[in-house]
């Protein structure tokens, strides 16, 4: 293989000042973030609140812990409530999206992206019918390979989601390290959190090793490690010295029915070249637990222009000042 080259995903907000680069609008377009800079601003009034990421990342956890501490938002399968939604399949703009829930032209306020721990994610993205029904849905928003192997087409749909959200350049933060009132914090509802869990298990394989992501394709697992590092996950005990691809494909099943397959795209024995110096492990923003980035907002100046600002970490608070940092 030659030298797979693994991209620095850097915060967005790194200037001192608290300033930074906003996000195109092309990109901004396609999703559902209110941005009257981009001349986006939907259809009424924007919702306060979406929270997004790919599916199984804890999406479902977040609906109920927000909701038992004052948050009147909804998951998926639900059209938003008062204070907005939950749900992955709202990322991208689009007004047949898969699922009965719709927005009808309303954006969304304030996005915030959430993150799971990469192999847990696309683990349990197994168990979603991405080959199925919610197919046409993806491949009119991110690439995904005709005919791929189930296992193969969780990674592309987890590498593929995750970089469309990072370049949006959204607060970020990991689900099993944050907390719930950073969280309200972050969305702007601070005045309806009140102190009061439960989770969400599906019956799946054991979590994917790395050695088996590089073995479906070393390419996606490359971006796959890549973003993990840039979220603030660390894997210490990975050694790529000796890490070689399988001798057959790994399923989502975890159990190999059927034909065994060898990988197409990582023959078995070959070891797996890479870059790793070039990987940014995220440190979290300053005061926010479980933050890895505090994203990049739009703020219209007296002079009509807008800039980027941080958007979490130097939140406005009542007073007028700064809070966060």
């Amino acid at each position: 293989f030659p030298l797979l080259l693994l991209s620095v995903l850097l915060p967005a907000s790194a200037a001192s000042d608290g300033t930074c680069t906003l996000p195109p609008c092309d990109l901004v377009a396609r999703s559902r973030l209110h941005s009257p800079r981009c001349a986006s601003p939907g259809v009424g009034d924007p919702f306060p609140l979406l929270v997004t990421g790919t599916p199984r990342s804890g999406t479902v956890r977040t609906t109920d812990e927000m909701r038992a501490h004052g948050a009147a938002v909804q998951n998926d399968w639900t059209d938003p409530g008062a204070d907005g939604a939950v749900s992955w399949i709202f990322a991208f703009e689009d007004d047949a999206n898969f699922g009965p829930s719709r927005t009808r032209g309303r954006r969304f306020e304030r996005v915030l992206h959430q993150t799971r721990e990469a192999l847990e994610s696309v683990t349990s993205m197994c168990t979603e019918p991405v080959l199925t029904a919610e197919r046409p849905f993806l491949k009119r928003h991110i690439p995904m390979e005709e005919g791929a192997e189930p296992s193969r087409a969780a990674l592309e749909f987890y590498v593929e989601w995750q970089e469309f959200l990072v370049a949006l350049k959204l607060p970020r933060y990991r689900v099993e390290d944050a907390d719930t009132e950073d969280l309200f914090r972050a969305a702007g509802l601070e005045k309806k959190y009140h102190r009061s869990l439960r989770t969400n298990a599906r019956d799946h394989r054991p979590a994917f090793s790395w050695r088996e992501l590089y073995t479906i394709d070393p390419f996606l697992a490359a971006r796959a490690w890549t973003l993990a590092h840039s979220y603030g996950y660390a894997y210490p005990d990975v050694d790529f010295a000796t890490l070689t691809c399988m001798d057959y494909l790994p399923t989502c099943d975890g159990k190999g029915q059927g034909e065994r397959v060898v990988s197409s795209k990582c023959p078995p024995g070959t070891r797996v070249p890479t870059n790793l110096e070039k990987v940014v492990l995220a440190k979290d923003v300053e005061g926010w637990t479980g933050w890895s980035d505090g994203g990049c907002k739009e703020e219209k100046g007296s002079d009509g222009a807008y800039v980027g600002v941080r958007a979490v970490g130097m939140l406005k608070s009542n007073d007028g000042g700064t809070t966060g940092e």
